[in-house]
């Protein structure tokens, strides 16, 4: 937001386009907004938090990620989140917790829209499809069934549930990984303490099509979110 050339790009794109709302979905970009302000006249701001930022931070730090300067980011990025919450028109949060936590310090009113997919309007999901003829030509009955990125909080959430390998499951039990999650999961040091044992239980399956994803829910044992 301090380099001219980008604010008279970004102010010429919005007085071309004049659009009625912008919306963000982290406050990251909210000192190039203000940078451009005279072109937002107009404009209405949505604020979409997906997660209280600041607190993010303290967890990154916690996981040895911070280092000098940490505490000074912590608080740059609180007093960021407050700015934008105070200045927006909306404030939407994925979060029920989080709305009451940013209604407190903005005292205005939040609006919870929680996280969905493209399964929410599915009546049924298909049974005993190609993933569950596929469980069956191994040497186990069920799976427990994972989609995710390798965003670093669904390694460290993995991690949390099952801190000591996936020996507590049956040897006709496994965990099955779909996206970039099992990929991560599987370079992480605390997945190569249990190697064997994590090799026998969790398997990762890479990327599906979308069509598959369905099927892929469909037939497991159980949905890990």
């Amino acid at each position: 937001a301090q380099c001219p050339r980008v604010i008279a790009k970004f102010r010429a794109l919005l007085q071309r386009f004049k659009p009625d709302i912008i919306q963000l979905e982290h406050p990251w970009a909210w000192p190039l907004l203000q940078a451009t302000s005279k072109s937002l006249m107009l404009s209405r701001i949505v604020y979409s938090s997906h997660n209280i930022e600041w607190k993010v931070k303290i967890d990154l730090s916690a996981l040895g990620f911070g280092g000098v300067g940490t505490n000074k980011l912590i608080d740059e990025t609180r007093l960021l989140e407050q700015s934008v919450s105070l200045n927006a028109d909306a404030i939407i949060s994925i979060s029920d917790a989080e709305v009451d936590e940013i209604q407190k310090w903005t005292h205005r009113p939040v609006y919870h829209v929680p996280p969905t997919s493209s399964l929410a309007d599915a009546n049924d999901l298909p049974r005993e499809g190609r993933f569950f003829r596929l469980a069956a030509e191994g040497t186990f009955r069920q799976y427990a069934a994972l989609m995710g990125s390798a965003y670093w909080p669904n390694v460290e959430g993995f991690f949390n549930v099952i801190p000591e390998g996936a020996g507590f499951l049956r040897p006709d039990q496994q965990i099955w990984i779909t996206g970039s999650l099992g990929a991560a999961i599987q370079k992480d040091h605390r997945y190569r303490f249990f190697q064997s044992i994590n090799d026998s239980r969790i398997r990762d399956l890479g990327f599906l099509d979308e069509m598959d994803k369905s099927a892929f829910f469909g037939d497991a044992a159980c949905v890990l979110v």
